[in-house]
């Protein structure tokens, strides 16, 4: 499951653009959990 939390102007942007890699300019995530995000 992914959880997705957005602001509202990032929340129209994905839902009228699909959630697309070149609309990121970085990814965040918990530092205790996810350690794939770098790899």
């Amino acid at each position: 499951m992914l959880d997705i939390y957005a602001g509202e102007n990032a929340l129209k942007t994905i839902k009228e653009q699909g959630f697309k890699q070149e609309l990121f300019t970085s990814m965040l995530g918990a530092s205790g959990g996810p350690k794939w995000f770098p790899l």
